[in-house]
């Protein structure tokens, strides 16, 4: 089966080994489209031909049709551009289009001729400039981080999420991966900057043993090499894949991924939104359940082709329009708002305008929003970002492989879209946009979303919660402090519904009364807290009495240690 699956990306992608295409060339670069796909040998009766068998089933599982703009090109359309002497650079069968290389004007006139020809779009026309300003606005990491080993996974350390903790907890996570869902047998695309260190950094072995990376391909450089350039990708996989116990883990640690470069750091075009989509059709034949994108475009180094407010209005932008079209496909697309908030700017970028993007702000551990987050509503004003999650202080493993902290939208992305996955595969029967509302119906703001934080920050141990069926209502129920598991052996987690911000206590004594531990910890408000005992693993066998004090009561359990 991984044979066959490996002969199908080939297939795939073979078509761009011969014509390569950088910045660094010269000429303008178009997007020629199509007025349609006459002829081009394939049918949407027999989807086998151009798509995954996973691919397929998940259409079946959500009851999708195959529709004309899953197939593929017509190849004598583009055998036809190429002889005007184009250099055809890339093929989008979502916008039926393609993109070329024009070296000399006349070409340009000789296409706009040919009779199938319905549009061109310039992409870097006239672009002298390359932008030497930092392409993740406002992103930064710690000036040290911290190196370490990787540590075996055991049952003893499956939940010690080290600095991961908190950005995990925040949004209500660890009970989803305490029941087991992790991940496992879903597929994540990550469209990025490039993913140096990911083949080496320990903290990514399991992801690496387990042959958990499905496939890599650079829509830059048309190659399948991803392990270099820009450091970005690296991080924001890490929101998601790190597996450390005790020092860092991901919130989707189990799962498998797509590691495709659709952004090339240096220069900034609208080239980089038609690999954006590439990307995702790509990740689309590939049976991709979920794809996470911490990547904007608002300006560009040719100010001529920038967009403005207006154009964000979810049916303008390229990337837009292939994010939609990814999203109809069964996709839940997750993409980053952006840094915009402090700026000029000021608004979200594309394609998180898009009006099935799950778009993400950031936090700060606060709770509140992050001075850079951007704002919304979209130009035809619809509410976003839709929900937030950490973004000043994020945990990332560096390129170096340390672990570190990190500021930026780009890293409260996956840290949702990984958190998603869990519950995705928890409740396996709701598609992408039942499981986007169920998310928002958790969150903080819910009942006053706003343009800054949209819903809020959620929580998905009550979206497990409403999915299983049950009414929000019940879950803050009489009894909203649980105490799990009970007897335990090295893992024991107390959950507690705090209505209000305050801090929690709790203090464990032995069965003759003395204190052997004690801690506090911060509660987050309307949410189901989750919180690790830490000193759980370290206690004999015995009984002891674990007290758990609020700001209104305090509750006493006994508790069995095996």
């Amino acid at each position: 089966m991984k044979n066959k699956f490996l002969i199908f990306i080939l297939i795939l992608i073979s078509s761009f080994s011969k014509n390569t295409y950088s910045q660094g060339l010269g000429g303008d670069v178009f997007m020629i489209s199509f007025t349609d796909k006459i002829n081009n040998g394939f049918s949407i009766a027999n989807p086998q031909a151009f798509l995954s068998e996973r691919a397929i089933q998940r259409r079946i599982t959500r009851n999708i049709s195959v529709f004309e703009n899953d197939l593929p090109l017509t190849s004598s359309y583009i055998s036809q551009v190429a002889a005007t002497g184009a250099n055809v650079i890339g093929k989008s069968k979502w916008l039926n289009s393609i993109t070329v290389l024009i070296s000399n004007p006349q070409q340009l006139i000789d296409i706009n001729q040919l009779p199938f020809v319905i549009s061109n779009t310039p992409l870097n026309r006239n672009s002298t400039v390359v932008s030497d300003e930092n392409k993740f606005e406002l992103e930064s990491f710690s000036t040290s981080s911290t190196t370490h080993n990787r540590v075996a996974a055991t049952s003893a350390s499956a939940f010690d999420y080290g600095q991961g903790y908190q950005q995990i907890n925040m949004i209500g996570g660890l009970q989803l991966h305490q029941n087991g869902f992790r991940g496992q047998g879903m597929l994540i695309a990550v469209l990025d900057a490039g993913f140096p260190g990911v083949d080496v950094i320990a903290g990514f072995d399991s992801l690496r043993n387990e042959n958990r990376i499905i496939s890599t391909y650079d829509f830059v450089n048309r190659n399948s090499f991803v392990y270099s350039f820009n450091s970005h990708g690296t991080s924001t996989l890490s929101c998601m894949a790190a597996l450390v116990p005790g020092s860092f883990i991901g919130t989707a640690p189990k799962a498998s991924y797509l590691l495709l470069r659709t952004e090339d750091a240096s220069p900034e075009s609208k080239s980089e939104e038609f690999y954006w989509v590439e990307g995702a059709e790509y990740a689309d034949s590939c049976g991709a359940d979920v794809i996470s994108s911490s990547l904007g475009y608002t300006t560009f180094d040719n100010s001529a082709i920038s967009y403005t407010r207006g154009n964000l209005d979810g049916n303008t932008a390229i990337s837009t329009r292939g994010a939609d079209v990814a999203a109809s496909k069964g996709i839940l697309v997750v993409n980053s708002a952006g840094n915009s908030g402090g700026s000029s700017w000021q608004k979200l970028g594309s394609p998180a305008d898009g009006d099935s993007v799950f778009c993400i702000g950031g936090v700060t551990t606060g709770l509140t929003r992050a001075s850079f987050s951007s704002y919304g509503p979209t130009a035809d004003n619809r509410l976003k970002p839709d929900v937030g999650a950490l973004a000043v202080g994020a945990t990332v493993f560096y390129q170096d492989g340390g672990v570190g902290g990190a500021n930026g939208t780009s890293f409260s992305c996956p840290i949702i879209a990984g958190m998603s996955t869990c519950l995705w595969q928890a409740n396996p029967t709701y598609n992408n946009m039942e499981l986007i509302e169920a998310i928002k119906n958790t969150a903080s703001q819910f009942s006053n979303p706003d343009t800054s934080l949209g819903w809020g920050i959620p929580n998905f141990s009550m979206a497990d919660f409403i999915l299983q069926g049950k009414k929000v209502e019940q879950y803050p129920n009489a009894e909203n402090f649980l105490l799990s598991p009970n007897p335990f052996t090295d893992n024991l987690n107390f959950n507690f519904y705090s209505a209000d911000t305050q801090s929690l206590k709790i203090i464990i004594t032995d069965a003759l009364g003395k204190n052997i531990y004690n801690d506090e910890f911060f509660a987050m408000p309307k949410s189901y807290n989750q919180i690790n005992v830490p000193i759980a693993q370290k206690l004999s066998r015995g009984i002891y009495f674990f007290s758990l004090s609020t700001k209104d009561k305090i509750y006493t359990r006994k508790i069995i240690k095996n």
